[in-house]
């Protein structure tokens, strides 16, 4: 089953965040691609994944509800993805019968080339219960990335 709206998309992240809040193990993930993309009502189409292309580091959970309390300090994603993270995903995958890989760390090959100056204060997050990730879209940012090369 794809992801065929932002919809779902939602409900997908959402799931993961509540299996993570519930394992007291927030995660932040700054996403690009098609998913962030229908998240902000830029396009409507469907996709098959959610791609990672950064890790931050969470706030803490006691001070998670707090305005100042957003993700800070982005880095290349572990490889493998934290066990928390790929665990929620695995059961949300079985449970919304998406593809094993739905939540991947595929784009952070970015990393080598280099991210653009400044990204991580334009940064804007939105938080599904323990998870966190970007509203912003950083897809004009990689492309100008991929100009300077």
């Amino acid at each position: 089953m794809d992801l065929t709206s932002a919809g779902a998309i939602d409900d997908a992240l959402n799931r993961v965040g509540q299996l993570l809040a519930a394992r007291r193990s927030p995660q932040a993930i700054v996403i690009l691609g098609g998913a962030a993309l229908n998240l902000l009502g830029i396009v409507e189409r469907a996709t098959t994944d959610v791609d990672i292309l950064a890790m931050a580091d969470a706030p803490e959970p006691e001070h998670a509800g707090e305005a100042e309390a957003h993700p800070r300090h982005i880095q290349r994603p572990p490889e493998p993805l934290p066990s928390a993270l790929t665990d929620a995903a695995r059961i949300v995958a079985r449970d919304l019968d998406l593809p094993d890989d739905w939540l991947n760390s595929g784009p952070a090959l970015q990393w080598r080339a280099g991210l653009p100056l400044g990204l991580e204060s334009r940064i804007q997050w939105r938080r599904y219960s323990a998870l966190g990730w970007p509203r912003r879209s950083i897809r004009s940012d990689l492309l100008q990335a991929i100009r300077r090369r």
